[in-house]
């Protein structure tokens, strides 16, 4: 299949299944909302923030999978070994990430006065139901390499489907039937084991007998975790940055605070997750494209998509400013969230055309082998942003927090596109010049 026939066969996987996930998510929001109550929201939101900020905690093993196993003529036995070896390395790190949660769930309700609004029962039961879920969801993480190496995305997109739905759909459901936090938790555990369920049987179809189970191989090991630890500040920070905020609101402000901000934000990282879709499909295809013949159409490509993105997000802004607070009380029909969430909404609109620049950039200089790259300017996005929230959250609440998210960004990101640019530019030089010979940069 071509490039393009591909690329659009991928992008409309991902789009597809992240536009259901919108959709669900559009309907559910405002039925768990308004059946939890503001307060316990704002404390289910940041409970549910545990399991996408601990899938983070690869140590970038996931990026490293996938790209060996897109690699072309990659021998059989090495694709093997790093199947046999990532399966048993996010086995390991499940486990004490599981074990961890289990004991931070036990210890930090007593420090932490929101966490008053669940009773104690409830407490401990959610410390045992989200631990494993993260075991689980770690074992998924593993198991998702594979279709994402092959850009088989109507495989990759079944966590998607089946915890998107559980999540969102099913959640809203039963939360109309209880307020017991532990039991919805109990629900998207259930997803979470079906996704690994049919994950399995997918991976038995290419790797059979032994050849499935986990193994360990040093060498293995070491070239992967090499590899991963230089994007593993980037893919840590990303989910600490989204996730990150609602704790120091939680701890400095109140959990109607926490609701009022993590809606808006949750609606702008849905809108920037569009993008995100298009560069997961562009990562394998984006690899398999630096060499010298077809590194010119990923320049064109590259270029067509950051300036759709660019479109795009300044149509964001003007929508947020001239809808948003109209549109947040049609949907949510909360006047009292309505009321704080809107200006957050207008501050994080400019973190939406910000934020949405990056995943391209990022998922080619990973393909290029500079994984090190957006792993400084993740980090360093997140120093700066904690260091807004602790000054901008005690005195502004919400919107103190809008702002810390996009100070932090507008330094960061443009910095970032300058790097990714002149990095580009060098590696197309090089692969195009011949041996021994680099062209001046104006005939690159």
């Amino acid at each position: 299949m071509g490039i393009k026939k591909t690329l659009i066969k991928n992008s409309f996987f991902n789009l597809g299944s992240y536009a259901y996930l919108l959709l669900a998510a559009f309907f559910s929001i405002p039925i768990i909302l308004n059946s939890l109550g503001s307060d316990l929201f704002g404390v289910y939101v940041l409970l549910a923030s545990i399991v996408p900020l601990v899938s983070a905690l690869d140590f970038g093993l996931g990026n490293a999978v996938v790209r060996e196993l897109s690699l072309p003529d990659f021998p059989k036995k090495d694709y093997i070994g790093t199947w046999r070896t990532s399966f048993c390395l996010f086995t390991v790190i499940g486990i004490f990430l599981s074990l961890a949660v289990f004991g931070f769930l036990r210890v930090i309700p007593n420090y932490w006065d929101i966490f008053r609004l669940i009773d104690a029962s409830s407490l401990t039961q959610l410390s045992y139901i989200i631990g494993v879920t993260i075991l689980f969801n770690h074992l998924n993480a593993h198991l998702l390499n594979l279709p994402q190496a092959r850009q088989q995305f109507e495989i990759f997109n079944l966590k998607t489907l089946l915890v998107g739905t559980g999540n969102t759909v099913v959640t809203a459901i039963a939360s109309t039937m209880t307020k017991n936090v532990a039991d919805l938790f109990l629900i998207q555990f259930i997803f979470h084991l079906l996704t690994f369920i049919c994950l399995v049987f997918y991976a038995k179809r290419i790797f059979s007998g032994w050849d499935f189970f986990p193994s360990f191989k040093k060498k293995t090991a070491a070239r992967l975790t090499i590899f991963g630890l230089k994007n593993f500040a980037a893919s840590l920070s990303g989910q600490f940055e989204a996730q990150a905020s609602k704790y120091i609101i939680g701890a400095k402000a109140s959990a109607l605070a926490i609701t009022a901000f993590s809606i808006p934000q949750n609606i702008m990282l849905k809108a920037a997750g569009v993008i995100s879709q298009v560069a997961l499909a562009i990562f394998p295809t984006g690899t398999s494209l630096l060499t010298k013949d077809r590194m010119p159409k990923l320049s064109k490509l590259i270029l067509l998509i950051e300036s759709l993105i660019l479109a795009f997000g300044i149509i964001g802004i003007v929508s947020a400013y001239t809808f948003g607070g109209q549109f947040l009380l049609w949907w949510l029909k909360n006047p009292a969230v309505v009321s704080l969430a809107t200006p957050v909404l207008r501050v994080l609109s400019f973190y939406l055309l910000l934020t949405a620049l990056t995943p391209i950039p990022t998922v080619v200089l990973i393909g290029m082998n500079y994984p090190q790259v957006p792993s400084f300017f993740a980090v360093l996005t997140v120093a700066l942003e904690i260091g807004l929230l602790f000054v901008l959250v005690p005195p502004l609440q919400a919107v103190g927090a809008a702002y810390a998210v996009v100070g932090s960004a507008a330094i960061t990101v443009p910095s970032m596109l300058v790097v990714f640019w002149y990095l580009y530019r060098k590696q197309f030089r090089k692969i195009q010049s011949p041996a021994g010979i680099v062209f001046p940069p104006n005939l690159a």
